[in-house]
């Protein structure tokens, strides 16, 4: 995870190697802090705070984050050690969190009690309703109607949905495993259920 603002980035990254078994050779670090500020239009710019949750169905050739596919993975102890991780490093900064990114990988690819710790975890330490945008990454077809509730219930102000192309060869050429027929439904799901910002990922 990575925190960063307008002055500098504090960032504690995720290793470059990885072991065979496909996580990073130490646990990830999150840095965070309390956001007590609740005036956006303060002239302290505040931070950005990055989530990475390295999971995906599938490993795609052209994607150069780290990233696994999860296949039979329990991807819960790992988003417990990014939990603890958020609270042990809550007092470390003193600026306010103005906006959050929980990216990777896909955070909506985690089973529903996973995604739901995380998220209870980032309201217990960041003042949600005072952020300026909580935006969570998602692919077609890992959204249902229960994890769209979920998202909006924790706060998630946007959704950045990697539709990547619209085009079916070009999304085999990608190695994208979801068919241009999924990217409507699962818009028309987030919408239905009360997202209102949506962005399209296109390559």
């Amino acid at each position: 995870m990575a925190v960063d603002s307008p002055k500098g980035e504090i960032a504690a990254g995720i290793p470059s190697t990885a072991p065979a078994s496909g996580f990073p050779h130490k646990s990830y670090n999150a840095l965070t802090m309390r956001n007590h500020d609740t005036n956006p239009s303060s002239s302290d710019p505040g931070l950005g705070l990055y989530i990475h949750i390295p999971f995906c169905e599938t490993k795609c050739g052209y994607c150069d984050f780290y990233s696994v596919a999860i296949k039979d993975r329990d991807p819960g102890p790992l988003v417990d050690r990014v939990v603890r991780e958020l609270g042990h490093r809550v007092e470390s900064c003193t600026p306010p969190i103005r906006t959050i990114f929980c990216g990777g990988g896909t955070p909506t690819l985690l089973p529903l009690h996973v995604l739901a710790g995380l998220l209870r975890a980032i309201q217990r330490v960041v003042f949600v309703a005072a952020l300026e945008e909580f935006t969570v990454e998602a692919n077609p077809a890992t959204i249902d109607d229960e994890k769209a509730q979920l998202l909006v219930a924790s706060g998630v102000t946007r959704v950045s949905m990697g539709a990547q192309s619209f085009f079916a060869s070009e999304l085999e050429t990608l190695e994208r495993i979801h068919r241009v027929e999924d990217i409507p439904p699962s818009v028309e799901v987030l919408r239905r259920n009360g997202v209102s910002q949506i962005n399209l990922d296109l390559i």
